[in-house]
């Protein structure tokens, strides 16, 4: 719930590249990067979906979290090394929105692990220069923040536990102890 918070600060340095595509939708190349975002997007919703239903989750304490913290910072250096001198393009291919929403799902499964930088990590390893790895994956953040915020709070509406959530802890967007 607490990542819609982030959802409003990505819109407000976004806001021209979310209007552009949205309002030139007719234009090939904005409804190309539209339907990219939808399909990363619906991959990882329906896998998401999938994975909850399942139950499957790795608790906060389980070792393979541990991935998420002090080993992305070393990743990205990694990668970026990797990559240096190697041609970079601007574009996010179909297979590199594919893999994006794939790192996406994942690292909702791990726990730690960051969304971001896993998305920016897989765009980068696909030949997607930083600038457009970065937008594309910020960019891919905002429905899929927006949908599991929602989708949190209609599960706890169902299950009747919402009435139970300190609602005025989580508008100013941090937990406080309870």
């Amino acid at each position: 719930m607490i990542q819609c918070g982030a959802v409003l600060a990505v819109l407000l340095v976004f806001w021209k590249r979310v209007g552009e595509l949205l309002r030139g939708w007719r234009q090939p190349a904005s409804r190309n990067g539209l339907l990219k975002l939808v399909a990363a997007f619906a991959l990882t919703a329906a896998g998401g979906l999938v994975v909850k239903k399942l139950g499957w989750a790795l608790t906060r304490e389980s070792r393979a979290g541990g991935v998420g913290h002090p080993d992305r910072g070393v990743l990205f250096i990694v990668v970026e090394a990797w990559l240096r001198g190697r041609p970079r393009h601007d574009e996010v291919s179909w297979p590199t929105a594919i893999a994006v929403g794939v790192a996406q799902l994942l690292a909702g499964v791990f726990p730690g692990a960051s969304r971001s930088g896993a998305t920016i990590l897989v765009a980068l390893l696909f030949g997607v220069s930083r600038p457009a790895a970065t937008e594309f994956s910020f960019l891919l953040g905002i429905p899929t923040l927006l949908a599991t915020g929602a989708f949190e709070i209609l599960t706890a509406l169902h299950h009747g536990t919402a009435a139970a959530e300190h609602w005025g802890h989580v508008a100013p967007g941090r937990p406080w102890p309870r």
